[in-house]
């Protein structure tokens, strides 16, 4: 099982909408929601109260190879496969630890010798790793 946690400054900067297109994009994956409100049944995520650990996490979700898991706060507990970090104005405080942390971030370029390390990390050719970049809203380095 790979994990992709998708952080970002604060609310409304388009965490859902990543999460949405990379579930589309990597077979057998599930969006996983933490967050401080109650779950929308009109959304398609599995909604979980900040807090939960991510051990409950991954067993209710064991058949799944990617958890696309979209929190700030998980970062404090797990290292995930990848961290894709979006930003905006005045970040709250948990987005300061979560920037640190992205191996992607939304407007840089990534090298090369991170695209590689991300393809092996989450087991995915150069085209998919290419994708998930354009869809984070990052460029990769010229060659």
């Amino acid at each position: 099982m790979k994990t992709i946690v998708i952080a970002g400054a604060h609310a409304h900067i388009g965490k859902t909408t990543l999460a949405r297109e990379l579930c589309k994009l990597l077979p057998n994956s599930v969006h996983i929601k933490l967050g401080h409100g109650q779950r929308n049944p009109e959304k398609d995520n599995s909604y979980y109260k900040i807090g939960t650990p991510f051990t409950k996490l991954a067993e209710e979700h064991r058949e799944k190879d990617y958890l696309i898991i979209e929190s700030n706060r998980i970062l404090e507990e797990i290292t995930p496969h990848c961290v894709i970090y979006l930003p905006w104005k005045d970040p709250k405080p948990s987005a300061v630890m979560a920037e640190e942390k992205a191996d992607i971030k939304r407007h840089e370029f990534i090298d090369n010798e991170t695209v590689e390390r991300l393809m092996a990390k989450l087991a995915v050719s150069k085209e998919i790793i290419s994708k998930i970049i354009f869809l984070a809203g990052a460029k990769e380095a010229a060659d």
